[in-house]
């Protein structure tokens, strides 16, 4: 079973099958290969394929060549390789058999209704419930009850949508609400042609959006985009799309997939013929589908929504079902597989495999697929390397064997022998793993065992990061160290491993971290050049007038003010000890409020003076004696008693004061809030800064004026009576609810976003400290020193509140004690093409543990023209180690996604070369030696990127009309201009193999 023979045995195989096969819908194939040579042994080995999912059409495409040799030469999964059902068998020296099934609707089907036997579909309930809720939400808009910007507020489109599209729809309601309804209207609007609608809509769009200022580089509105919200206003008539299923789906029956701008269309017509002609007739399938719909459901009428996720699961979800069969314990046998560490390396062979064979000498009649398998390894370091699935009958090829799927394994994280002896499953004579012998039988309890605890193992593997409060993720450019802090945010938040996490959809992650940032227990800072200690900590802030707050101790003035302004560090550091103070506390109960208060009512918050100041306290105490809400805008002493309107505010203010007031004057919006939004009966949350409920009261009274003389409160003098539930409390706001508090001095609350069930229920969960997170991204780009001051002591876990040696400093600006809590974690990444580890600020390094990050070119996958981008990226990053370092290489992500010519011209033309260029400065001739351009390959201009000319003595005398002698044999250097102009099409494929492969 030595790799590299098969390897050999495979290309040269490849290369004399491949003019001889021709694969059709449903054919088998064999032929006589004499002339393969033998070399070495290939003893339990007949490199048996199967796979069902890819890019190609026929086996005679050449890209199905160098996939298949790619598999075999670097142990990848078969799942994007192939489009149909695929296997290839050698019998023997000389016989070759090949048998192929394409994609089609029966086999689409059986794919489907396997992944509901096994329970696997009922994940996809989130479409049918997202749909419904968008249907809910637009129904509320239409009727008048919502805004459309309240409306937005709302939808959620899941990940149905790039993130990066959310941020834009995001960025439109808030800049461009009006604008984005009428787009909105007109694209559901279905008297004009669907053609038409989608034209307008995408052109309009742009035309807004790339007018708006700060405004992204892409409107992401593409045909997935526009697929999501008709289906969504109209899901009986569109249907969901996803390109990746469609282009599959093309492929596999053997048609080419349309052009942009013309896919959705053709798209449209393959679903719809599926549902009419296909779908409609299974009966079993669909009553099963209105069984598990609910209530919070879109019942799915014309069954368009179920035909996507028919689509999408069978081709693009990837799950491991062949042929639509489930399984379970009763259908499967358990054994012991065991091999000599002697005679098989199975920790180096094992290293990048997925699956493998074993031979067969006992038992051979029993062995079935599914049966699960216990791999054990004897000798001085005995113990199980892996758990694995049977996936075949017992076949010859020379021998008996069986292939296996390596579902765990542990080669790297063996369970010993001695790990398992006081396991009474593990005492003889039930278990036989050591004894003389290959295989016996076992038992479900030893499997289940040895995977509880392997899982353990690696949990505290996994779960070692979050021991440290500091982390920092470093590598390369383009590793996706910023992508991997979400990951480790989450998990430190959920307290779960992180190669659970990283299981996890992608897009379900960002909807988490992003409810996590709006609760305040994630936040994201980026260090650079000009950050500094007042944007971290604290500092001295300019606050204009119009900014000013009741919670601010800046004058109330047309002049600029000051105030001291917490920075990102401070305010999560407050977040976080808010936590802590909680916990503490232990009369949960006094937060206890019938239900009936909060029926029909509305949610104001209100600020009661700045927590920080002496000022503040006496607001507060002065509302809590006499059970009130005072307001410090309107203008000094301005009684507003008897006014009916806004327009009357305004009058009376000015009236007042001799100003006019702005239209977003506060004087006349909080005293609108006060006087008309507010009713009697309505519920009012007080802040204690923005991170902390310190008061919930009912209004009971209607406005009244209270002179500042009267009671000693300058600028306090617009009133409301309050019957407080309770007072002085510390409740993290992220507890009662979704959103940060604002800074604000009364606005209301968004109802569907308040935890009511935290005040209504008696019985208070027991409380428990919850971590939060600051990411610090390109956290060496800035001057730490400078950055971290005094704190940066305080970083350690002794130093920290609860911890060991708990330290505090004093504040330079505000003179606060401070001291940093214990659920405060800190993950930085750092891009080592920026700077090294070495060059790092000392004290830091001694505060942080590092994990690196280097480029995995195992993620990377094939184009549909041949370009294996794991060993382009391998070798362009072998070169630039060679010729820099190893903190120089290309992270794999600038690859990822890269499926077509077109994209892989366009990562060169805007990333590597730049980012090459930048590393060898003025050193055209190592960018050339690492893109295998350099003249000593020989190779024509045409099938170069980075292109040389050398000056001759007569061509300076052409140039100059003399030859310059201290200019000889100059050489200047020129990347390709059908690169630089995107005339991709006269770039030639062998560039890029060019670059991996031996020969040019």
């Amino acid at each position: 079973m030595t790799k590299g023979i098969y390897t050999d045995f495979w290309i040269k195989t490849l290369n004399i099958i491949k003019p001889r096969i021709d694969i059709t819908e449903g054919s088998f194939f064999e032929m006589d290969i004499p002339e393969l040579p033998e070399i070495g042994s290939r003893e339990s080995y007949d490199g048996r394929i199967i796979t069902w999912v890819g890019i190609v059409d026929k086996v005679t495409n050449k890209a199905v060549f160098n996939n298949l040799k790619d598999v075999i030469q670097t142990d990848k999964s078969f799942k994007t390789k192939f489009p149909g059902q695929l296997e290839l068998r050698v019998f023997g020296n000389n016989k070759l058999n090949v048998s192929y099934s394409s994609i089609n609707h029966d086999l689409i089907l059986d794919r489907y209704k396997g992944l509901q036997a096994q329970n696997k579909i009922v994940g996809e309930l989130y479409k049918w419930k997202l749909i419904q809720r968008f249907q809910d939400l637009w129904g509320q808009y239409e009727s008048g009850k919502i805004t459309f910007s309240e409306f937005g507020d709302k939808v959620d489109l899941g990940n149905l949508v790039f993130p990066t599209c959310i941020t834009v729809f995001n960025f439109m309601f808030k800049n461009a609400p009006i604008e984005f309804e009428s787009l909105l209207s007109d694209l559901f609007d279905e008297r004009t042609p669907l053609r038409d609608r989608i034209v307008k809509y995408q052109q309009e769009f742009s035309d807004i959006y790339l007018n708006l200022p700060n405004h992204g580089k892409n409107t992401f509105q593409e045909e997935r985009t526009i697929a999501t919200l008709l289906s969504f206003r109209y899901p009986d008539k569109y249907a969901l799309y996803k390109d990746t299923f469609y282009t599959k789906y093309c492929k596999g029956i053997g048609i080419k997939p349309k052009k942009p701008g013309e896919k959705l269309f053709h798209y449209y017509e393959i679903i719809k013929n599926f549902v009419t002609e296909r779908l409609s007739k299974e009966n079993d399938l669909l009553a099963w589908k209105d069984g598990i719909l609910d209530e919070s459901c879109y019942p799915d009428h014309n069954n368009l929504i179920l035909a996507q996720d028919i689509f999408y699961c069978a081709l693009d979800k990837g799950v491991d079902i062949i042929n639509g069969k489930s399984t379970n314990d009763k259908d499967f046998k358990y054994w012991l597989f065991q091999c000599n560490p002697e005679q098989y390396d199975i920790v180096n062979e094992w290293e990048f495999r997925i699956q493998e064979t074993w031979k067969i000498n006992a038992h051979k009649n029993e062995i079935k697929p599914n049966d699960k398998v216990i791999v054990w390894v004897t000798g001085p370091n005995g113990g199980c390397y892996g758990l694995c699935t049977v996936t075949s009958e017992p076949y010859h090829a020379e021998e008996l064997i069986v292939n296996l799927d390596i579902g765990h394994n542990l080669t790297k994280n063996p369970i010993l022998k001695n790990e398992l002896q006081n396991f009474p499953e593990f005492n003889p004579p039930g278990f036989y793993g050591g004894n003389q012998g290959t295989i016996f039988r076992a038992t479900k309890e030893q499997y289940d065992k040895i995977l509880e605890v392997s899982n353990k193992i690696i949990n505290e593997k996994n779960m070692k990061h979050n021991n440290s409060l500091n982390t920092i993720l470093y590598g390369p450019p383009g590793t996706g160290k910023t992508y991997h802090s979400i990951n480790y945010a989450i998990s430190i938040i959920e307290e779960k491993p992180i190669d659970q996490i990283e299981k996890e959809d992608r897009y379900e992650l960002i909807r988490r971290y992003k409810q996590y940032n709006e609760k305040g227990l994630i936040d994201f800072v980026t260090f650079h050049q000009s950050f500094s200690y007042e944007d971290f900590v604290e500092g001295i802030k300019p606050l204009l007038h119009q900014d000013h707050d009741a919670e601010s101790d800046a004058s109330n003035s047309e002049d600029i003010g000051y105030e001291i302004k917490d920075g990102v560090f401070k305010q999560m550091c407050s977040n976080a000890a808010s936590y802590m103070e909680y916990e503490k506390e232990t009369s949960l109960g006094n937060y206890f409020i019938e239900q009936k208060e909060f029926t029909d009512k509305q949610f104001f918050k209100i600020s009661l003076g700045n927590t920080s100041m002496e000022t503040g306290k006496t607001v507060w105490n002065y509302c809590k004696e006499n059970s009130c809400i005072l307001i410090g805008w309107g203008g000094q002493d301005v009684d507003y008693t008897g006014v009916k309107s806004k327009k009357e505010i305004v009058d009376r203010f000015t009236e007042s004061t001799g100003n006019k007031p702005s239209a977003n004057d506060f004087n006349i919006t909080g005293i609108d809030r006060l006087l008309f939004k507010m009713k009697k009966g309505d519920i009012v949350f007080v802040s204690h800064g923005n991170d902390r409920l310190k008061a919930v009261g009912k209004i009971t009274g209607e406005y009244e004026f209270k002179s500042s003389k009267d009671i000693n409160l300058d600028d306090y003098n617009g009133q409301r009576k309050v019957n407080w539930f309770f007072v002085d409390a510390k409740i993290p706001v992220s507890e009662i609810y979704q959103k940060k508090f604002s800074q604000q001095s009364i606005y209301k609350l968004q109802s569907d976003k308040i935890n009511l069930e935290f005040f209504t229920s008696k019985t208070k969960p027991v409380q428990k400290i919850k971590n939060h997170v600051l990411i610090i991204d390109e956290i060496n780009r800035g001057n730490i020193s400078a950055i971290f001051g005094e704190l940066i002591t305080l970083l350690e876990a002794d130093k920290r509140q609860d911890g060991e040696n708990p330290m505090e400093v004093s504040l330079p600006y505000s003179k606060q004690k401070f001291s940093i809590p214990s659920n405060l974690y800190v993950v930085g990444t750092m891009n080592t093409a920026d700077r090294s580890i070495a060059l790092l600020d000392t004290a830091l390094r001694r505060r942080f543990e590092f994990e690196e990050m280097m480029p995995d070119p195992a993620l990377l996958d094939v184009t549909e023209e041949g370009v294996n981008l794991l060993l382009l990226l391998e070798k362009i990053n072998e070169r630039i180690e060679f010729l820099y370092d190893r903190d120089h290489t290309i992270g794999h992500s600038y690859f990822m996604g890269v499926k077509s010519h077109f994209a892989l011209c366009d990562v060169f033309r805007n990333k590597i070369i730049p980012l090459l260029q930048e590393y060898f400065y003025n050193d055209w001739g190592k960018v050339q030696l690492v893109l295998a351009d350099n003249p000593e390959r020989k190779k024509e201009d045409m099938d170069k990127l980075i292109l040389e000319k050398k000056y001759s003595g007569a061509d300076e005398k052409n140039l100059f009309g003399v030859d310059l002698d201290e200019y000889e044999d100059i050489m200047k250097y020129m990347v390709n201009k059908h690169l630089m102009k995107r005339n991709y099409d006269k770039i030639p494929v062998g560039i890029f193999k060019s670059m991996y492969e031996e020969k040019v």
